[in-house]
């Protein structure tokens, strides 16, 4: 959790629920920094963070004013009381779902974005994982080799889950 959120579910003047509780509310706002939610009782906000484990540019992206949606309270934010919930927190994480299946086994990825330290390719819905350019058959400007949107034989190297990255090394060259 958070240093910024109690974990404590009250103040003096109103009552929040408890950080833990899952309730569903109404989307009333969508702004840069996250979503607020009316949760009937008390309105609470969705940090960008929070809102999915998918990548976004915009939480209006992922979500609507006036959708229905069902929250995970985290606690009360010390800057300015308000309720801090989460959208993700009731969702699977897909990277742990993929580390379940492809940790160190083949798949077919498709190249995102070609960059000076590596190949990032797309090796499910919302996940990216590098092709280090110290890889052999990248250490050539990766450039050279491949071009956005084209698909390449990875072997999933390794998977952090702190810090949500995943290794790829390439099994057929293009």
């Amino acid at each position: 959790m958070p240093d910024d959120i109690i974990s404590h579910g009250s103040t003096p003047s109103r009552q929040f629920p408890d950080a833990g509780d899952v309730r569903r509310g109404t989307v009333t706002s969508v702004e840069d920094f996250g979503v607020f939610v009316d949760l009937g009782d008390c309105e609470g906000l969705v940090d960008k963070l929070e809102v999915s484990w998918a990548r976004f540019s915009h939480p209006n992206e992922v979500v609507d004013v006036g959708a229905d949606v069902a929250t995970l309270v985290l606690g009360t934010r010390r800057v300015d009381g308000h309720l801090a919930l989460s959208l993700k927190g009731l969702q699977p994480d897909p990277l742990q779902e993929f580390g379940r299946t492809y940790i160190d086994r083949a798949t077919v990825a498709t190249v995102s974005r070609v960059t000076p330290i590596g190949v990032f390719a797309r090796v499910a819905e919302g996940l990216e994982g590098l092709i280090v350019a110290a890889d052999s058959q990248v250490a050539a400007p990766a450039s050279q080799h491949w071009e956005v949107g084209d698909e390449v034989t990875v072997k999933v190297r390794s998977i952090n889950l702190k810090t949500r990255q995943i290794t790829l090394s390439v099994i057929d060259e293009p």
